[in-house]
């Protein structure tokens, strides 16, 4: 049976990213750690024109497709040495 580690990687890196998130909101602290959190943060810097929410709405959707896809590529280079490791024991 094949596992699709990518998508395990995705879907915890989304986890950790809504938990952290939540935190931040807990302790009320937006500076720092917020933009370290939200690198969807630096894409909204230059968007000018629009209305705060959509901002928001903006950084909040990059920062999480940025997390999934960092969770998506950390998983799937997870599985890849997984499996040849597997290989090399079943050679033996």
């Amino acid at each position: 049976m094949k596992k699709n580690y990518w998508l395990r990687g995705l879907v915890t890196a989304i986890i950790i990213y809504i938990v952290l998130y939540c935190v931040l909101i807990v302790v009320d602290d937006f500076g720092l750690l917020f933009s370290l959190l939200s690198p969807g943060t630096w894409f909204i810097i230059g968007i000018g024109g629009v209305d705060a929410g959509t901002k928001y709405m903006v950084q909040l959707l990059t920062s999480v497709v940025i997390w999934a896809a960092l969770g998506a590529f950390v998983g799937w280079v997870y599985g890849k040495i997984k499996s040849r490791k597997n290989i090399g024991t079943k050679m033996n």
